[in-house]
């Protein structure tokens, strides 16, 4: 495998558009700064865990909690963010960029470098679009991959493209095309209903499991009060990725099934961001729409 560890060397050296430093911090791992579009700077860090080499956001100082208005702003955000980053949610309830990619056997990261980085500087200004759900119908293109990597595909009368999740339960995502890629959407839970404690308590939920799992994120889908988790690609993906992608959602929709039956409870919700550390005294949040 051509692993980010044979890559280092080259990519200190290479000049990456955005890029302002690169130094090494580790066996398999490197600290990149970013020049930023308003004139600040952030810093990346990119480190090997085979398959996958995972690049992260590093806070400036002591990680700082967000408000409890944000977290829906953060779904928001990543239903239009850049494919391959997703804001998430750290135990220190910092709101973080990450981006996880999976090395295959003719992995090479120098020619991806600068779309990876110019991706995370758009998402940083904000540079973001919010998708909505269908994009278009699915072609046999994208039939004939799920089917390649081991997921079948079912065609429906509305032309929709679904696949059945690995769950206890019975969940599907939607498979649709991204330009000229493709997304998949797991619709995980309605909050329409819902009062504002359960709505960011599910949102804080869906954040945090976004953190524990490769390459998908969470984020609010056409119906502006609908949480669910994606996995977006800008180019298709090849059969071991689609299929990371699809295992990494029936994860997604197993961790937070009964959860976000319990956090329809107000008072079950109030208690989660309390102990959180989030304030019990919630009586509105930012809307999809701010």
């Amino acid at each position: 495998m051509n692993t980010f560890c044979d890559r280092l060397p080259n990519l200190l050296a290479c000049a990456t558009p955005g890029m302002l430093e690169a130094r090494l911090s580790g066996p398999g791992a490197a600290l990149w700064t970013v020049g930023l579009a308003d004139g600040a700077t952030a810093q990346l860090e990119a480190r090997l865990d085979a398959p996958w080499l995972v690049i992260t956001e590093r806070p400036k100082g002591a990680e700082s909690a967000i408000p409890s208005d944000a977290l829906w702003p953060a779904l928001v955000q990543n239903a239009g963010a850049p494919p391959g980053w997703k804001t998430y949610l750290t135990p220190a309830r910092s709101a973080l960029f990450r981006n996880e990619i999976l090395m295959g056997g003719d992995f090479n990261l120098e020619p991806r470098l600068p779309a990876i980085i110019a991706a995370f500087r758009a998402a940083k200004a904000g540079q973001t679009k919010l998708r909505t759900s269908p994009a278009g119908e699915a072609g046999p293109e994208l039939e004939s991959l799920c089917a390649e990597s081991g997921w079948v595909a079912t065609r429906r009368s509305s032309g929709r493209l679904t696949v059945t999740l690995r769950t206890g339960a019975h969940h599907q995502a939607t498979v649709t095309p991204l330009d000229a890629g493709v997304r998949l959407w797991l619709a995980a839970l309605d909050c329409g209903s819902l009062p504002p404690a359960s709505r960011l308590a599910a949102a804080a939920i869906a954040l945090q499991t976004t953190a524990r799992l490769p390459l998908v994120r969470a984020a609010v889908d056409a119906l502006p009060s609908q949480i669910g988790f994606e996995a977006a690609f800008d180019a298709l993906p090849g059969p071991e990725e689609l299929n990371a992608a699809f295992g990494a959602l029936s994860a997604a929709a197993e961790a937070t099934g009964e959860i976000f039956l319990a956090l329809q409870d107000e008072t079950l919700a109030r208690d989660y961001l309390v102990i959180r550390g989030w304030s019990a005294n919630v009586t509105q949040e930012r809307s999809a729409e701010q």
